[in-house]
């Protein structure tokens, strides 16, 4: 290729200009891999430019069609109103209308999930007189992705089967031999001694005065924890048992590590919720002495931390896609028989309309509270609601309590390098769970 070339711009469908350095060609005119990479320059940018279209035109259809609502991440259908002469989205009994759409309940996060949402639209406000409960029998279903039928989930792993007989003898496992009162208080001193472990690792690197991932080292507890239940009798076929326990360490590690890691953070931004989680910790238990499951309903303040954490940082913002297994009414809105829907519940926990200053973390707003986490609450579903919800929700409330616990009781925090807390990266990736983009990294100081 003779010649010198000059700068070359490619316009996208904004017409802003990108401008392409030409130092590839003008530096070195018979190099062929320079000559390569300037090509790929262009290719990458034109494929751009196409990808940028198709969403334009994609978006344009939806907002065309608005046949599908996001409600919340709930997909619906609008009911027709033809015989009442009304057209387009409008607000009716605190219904949402399309214009307001980006602005409420999460605008934000349903704009970026809206190109892998095809049931994308309105929204309508929760809380409005329906229990979590409400539907839940025909919203039982899930909706499974490709990937996951690509692994025969949904013939044998508990969160992707629909409700059938083998659905029902998996979750009966759950209920009555693995996440009972009695197997869980039977089973104490194996997650007594995991969280111990826990400590002493953070002990360890406390007298190396070494930086400690706490999210890393919350996986692992969890981890260990579930690893070390030695009461594995039963009569499943080796597919379920297999399903079941990809199940429990799946669900299980990211979901509470992520969650340790997020009040770790929001503790350490606010030294005075930390300072009083600390000084009731020791008023009530006392100075280096273990804490035990049992001492955790005498610790409101410590609960409260965690649900405000699950209110903020939900492990899973958009919960598993549910889908509805017939026509069904909710709010004035159709839900169609097959449709996938999405509960956003990360907007539920920043919406205005419900809480206080919905930004800001106030452990205090949940003492006195009766809002608790079990999917009794519309405002608080970390683990779901109904016969979907989470079936290993008593091991992590416990988990999450003794670990937070722990950490707080026996170490004095503080940020490395004299990072200021204010300046703790927020960012926010998604994972099998949602996570910080860029681990917490603190310094312990043994009590």
């Amino acid at each position: 290729m003779g010649g010198k070339r000059g700068r070359r711009s490619w316009k996208h469908s904004s017409d802003e200009a990108i401008d392409v350095p030409s130092l590839f060609m003008e530096e070195h005119e018979n190099n062929g891999l320079e000559i390569r990479l300037y090509q790929l320059v262009l290719a990458r940018l034109w494929r751009l430019r196409l990808r940028r279209e198709s969403l334009v035109v994609r978006r344009t259809r939806l907002l065309k069609a608005a046949e599908f609502t996001a409600t919340s991440g709930t997909g619906m259908r609008k009911k027709q109103r033809a015989a009442a002469g009304e057209d387009g989205p409008h607000r009716r009994d605190g219904q949402i209308d399309g214009a307001d759409c980006g602005n409420e309940l999460g605008g934000r996060l349903m704009t970026k999930a809206a190109d892998w949402i095809q049931p994308s639209g309105f929204d309508y406000r929760q809380g409005q007189g329906d229990s979590p409960k409400a539907h839940d029998k025909v919203l039982s279903d899930r909706h499974l992705v490709l990937a996951g039928k690509a692994h025969n989930l949904n013939d044998f792993s508990l969160t992707a089967l629909p409700v059938d007989s083998k659905w029902r003898n998996l979750r009966k496992v759950c209920n009555s031999y693995i996440f009972t009162t009695q197997k869980m208080d039977v089973n104490q001193e194996l997650r007594n001694d995991k969280v111990v472990e826990l400590v002493e690792g953070v002990r360890r690197n406390a007298s190396e005065k070494a930086v400690v991932d706490v999210g890393r080292a919350a996986f692992n507890a969890t981890l260990n924890s579930l690893s070390a239940n030695h009461n594995r009798e039963t009569t499943m076929d080796s597919n379920c048992i297999k399903y079941l326990f990809l199940d429990l360490f799946v669900a299980g590690t990211d979901t509470t590590s992520s969650t340790i890691e997020r009040a770790m953070t929001e503790l350490l931004r606010n030294s005075d919720k930390l300072a009083k989680v600390k000084e009731l910790l020791n008023q009530t238990i006392g100075k280096c002495i273990h804490l035990q499951e049992s001492g955790v309903p005498r610790l409101p303040y410590l609960q409260a931390v965690v649900k405000e954490t699950f209110r903020l940082h939900p492990a899973v913002p958009l919960l598993l896609p549910r889908k509805a297994g017939v026509d069904v009414e909710i709010c004035g809105f159709i839900v169609p028989k097959g449709a996938k829907i999405l509960v956003n519940v990360w907007a539920i926990g920043r919406d205005p309309m419900i809480w206080d200053n919905p930004n800001s973390f106030m452990p205090e707003r949940f003492l006195g509270s009766k809002v608790d986490a079990k999917g009794n609450n519309f405002e608080l579903l970390p683990f779901g609601a109904g016969r979907r919800i989470c079936p290993g929700m008593p091991l992590a409330l416990r988990m999450l309590h003794m670990m937070l616990g722990y950490l707080v009781h026996w170490f004095e925090w503080k940020l490395p390098n004299e990072v200021m807390p204010e300046k703790i990266n927020m960012e926010e990736k998604f994972g099998i769970a949602l996570q910080k983009a860029k681990p917490l990294l603190a310094v312990p100081t043994p009590i």
